[in-house]
């Protein structure tokens, strides 16, 4: 068939014509519409030969693959069982995290205080137990969850789940609480650094500059709530705070540029503290980090 652009012989092509006219009209025979099966069988039969071409053209020609098919392919990521789930805050590689551990410790230590507290014991959640104990046999399989929770010292800061564990169920109001403590200072910690941003953002909106006394303020008391080492910026604050409120106090609360920067540059300051992690937060945190970090062993 030199027109259609293959080298096949008159001769084969007359015989793939024969034989898949006299393939239709005996399929035809037996029902109005083609099977696709049969189809798909003939063609499978025929294609085996030396003619396969030949035959595949002529099938076309016949209207051999008009048929609807047998099977439509789906792309397998959009499919139930094999749907894509996205594990972005998953390590690559799976390994025991002693952070979790601490979380669930938490999340159980908070459920006793507040069963002893509204005196609803039997209200209590026993699932978080079943998740600290299978975090425990997950990082040290040979040990006991109570020893494992003992030799990591994560009992140490959190009294009630230690009085459900080890002291045999006696409940009793503890204080002080030192997984409360970090936790507190921990919130101390993110409302410094929100509160230097939300300083950050309304010195670059003069519509804001009306609320930046009362921010100032709240930023000090921020400061202040640390206990630690942060008289050189409170006292940068004191000195440029009367000014600030005579200016929020005018008919006219703009600040000039100069200003504007002033106070994104106290709210890098105050950001830094957080971020360099001094000597006076890391006595709060050291604990809980040296905790957090341990390692298998």
């Amino acid at each position: 068939a030199p027109g259609r652009g293959i080298s096949v012989t008159s001769k084969a092509g007359a015989v793939a014509d024969n034989l898949l006219s006299a393939t239709v009209q005996q399929e035809a025979a037996h029902s109005p519409a083609l099977d696709s099966k049969r189809n798909r069988s003939v063609l499978l039969c025929i294609t085996s030969g030396g003619m396969g071409v030949a035959i595949l053209e002529a099938g076309c020609a016949h209207g051999l693959f008009h048929t609807q098919p047998l099977v439509v392919p789906e792309l397998v990521f959009k499919s139930g069982l094999y749907s894509v789930r996205l594990f972005l805050d998953q390590p690559l590689l799976e390994a025991p995290d002693i952070r979790q551990l601490v979380a669930l410790c938490a999340i159980a230590d908070a459920h006793v205080e507040r069963a002893i507290r509204l005196n609803l014991l039997d209200c209590f959640e026993g699932y978080v137990l079943t998740d600290i104990e299978a975090a425990c046999q997950q990082l040290f399989p040979r040990q006991k969850p109570v020893e494992v929770l003992q030799d990591l010292n994560v009992l140490q800061f959190f009294p009630y789940l230690e009085q459900g564990l080890v002291n045999g169920g006696t409940l009793q109001i503890v204080d002080p609480h030192a997984g409360n403590a970090y936790l507190h200072y921990v919130s101390l910690m993110n409302q410094l650094v929100m509160m230097a941003t939300q300083v950050y953002h309304d010195a670059c909106m003069p519509e804001h500059h009306k609320y930046m006394a009362h921010q100032m303020a709240l930023l000090y008391q921020c400061l202040n709530q640390l206990q630690g080492e942060t008289k050189p910026v409170r006292r940068i604050i004191e000195a440029q705070f009367e000014i600030i409120k005579q200016v929020t106090e005018s008919d006219h609360p703009v600040f000039t540029l100069d200003m504007s920067d002033w106070f994104q540059e106290i709210s890098w300051l105050c950001r830094e503290q957080v971020k360099s992690c001094p000597e006076y937060m890391h006595l709060r945190l050291g604990d809980m980090m040296s905790i957090a970090k341990q390692g298998l062993r």
